[in-house]
């Protein structure tokens, strides 16, 4: 896969019990936003934990075609609530304002001392209970529209799908 270009990304957080293993942001980006009942290559689910890495491994642990070289940085402000930022590469031709994403985001929290997640938060898809296997097919994503650098999109964006 071609690396170049940078999609960024800033999420706040509040997590009142912090597990270090568990709470990850999983963030499913649709570079060519065809929404499919599959993940094709410009698609991803990339994991960042809470604790300031970019999850690595095999696709269970580090998720669908993770971006596993993708940038990230936490911080705290000691209150239980987190900024975390960092950036995914983008992979499918070349950004530029109208350019349409899938895009997801789901919150897996860990209490203190849990031996796996207790509950899951997502973004846009709403499920009863937080399901993540909503997340199995890129159908149900939002839609992310990119803006020009003064804050505006083309005149007929495509319609927002929820």
């Amino acid at each position: 896969m071609a690396r170049g270009t940078l999609v960024y990304f800033l999420c706040e957080i509040y997590d009142s019990s912090f597990n270090k293993d568990l709470d990850m942001l999983d963030i499913y980006l649709d570079q060519t936003f065809t929404r499919t009942s599959f993940y094709g290559s410009d698609d991803s689910q990339t994991r960042f934990r809470l604790a300031g890495e970019t999850v690595k491994g095999a696709p269970q642990v580090a998720g669908k075609n993770a971006q596993q070289n993708a940038l990230v940085c936490v911080t705290s402000s000691g209150k239980n609530e987190y900024i975390m930022e960092g950036a995914l590469y983008h992979v499918a031709g070349t950004p530029e304002a109208g350019t349409v994403y899938g895009l997801e985001f789901l919150y897996s929290d860990g209490r203190a001392g849990a031996a796996e997640a207790l509950e899951y938060y997502h973004w846009n898809i709403n499920q009863p209970g937080g399901d993540k296997a909503a997340c199995e097919s890129t159908e149900h994503w939002g839609t992310l529209i990119l803006a020009d650098e003064n804050g505006n999109i083309p005149a007929d964006p495509p319609p927002i799908i929820h």
